[in-house]
């Protein structure tokens, strides 16, 4: 199973990373069209991800203008929190090995829960499994606090099946450039 999970991670990073800088821009906006139209008429709070380079760029548009935002913290090895904040006030923190945007600390140290979390991946089922980094700190949050999970990628990181372990969580959604899927409705 490890070996499979590793072989996988590196065939999207692979992917990932042939992406023209102009196709992936165009999909990023087309994501984020996406996102808008399944989040248009759910309220509350939103769980998000400062994306790297490789991941789906959901802040292109401002579809995301007048919700209220909760940035990734990680707290200990094991456990990550939520904490409120604008994409402008995100300051960089390097961790294993990337430079990541999280909240300052300054801001709000108070955790907050969101009622919905957008999560990048390396791939994903269109039923809902998803292939993380490998550190699982999305996995517990959401088995923890059980939100709302939005799995955010390219068509090109979907695959038929994706090697399982049983603390990996299912998401409730996976947005594409060219797709809603509603992992409710196995296919």
């Amino acid at each position: 199973m490890v070996a499979d999970k590793k072989e996988l991670r590196a065939k999207m990073r692979a992917f990932l990373q042939s992406l023209d800088p102009d196709t992936k821009r165009s999909w990023d906006e087309a994501v984020g069209k996406n996102l808008a139209q399944l989040l248009r008429d759910r309220k509350g709070s939103l769980g998000v991800y400062s994306p790297l380079k490789d991941e789906v760029d959901w802040t292109l548009d401002d579809w995301y203008r007048d919700r209220t935002l909760l940035f990734p913290l990680i707290e200990s090895k094991t456990e990550m929190s939520f904490h409120p904040a604008s994409l402008q006030q995100l300051v960089t923190k390097v961790a294993f090995g990337f430079e990541l945007k999280v909240p300052p600390k300054s801001h709000s140290r108070v955790s907050q829960v969101p009622k919905m979390v957008m999560l990048p991946g390396l791939a994903f089922s269109k039923t809902g499994a998803r292939l993380g980094r490998g550190r699982g700190y999305f996995d517990r949050y959401l088995a923890l606090h059980r939100p709302l999970a939005i799995g955010v990628a390219y068509e090109g990181q979907l695959n038929e099946a994706l090697p399982a372990d049983p603390c990996d969580w299912s998401m409730n959604f996976v947005v594409t450039e060219k797709a809603i899927y509603d992992c409710s409705r196995k296919v």
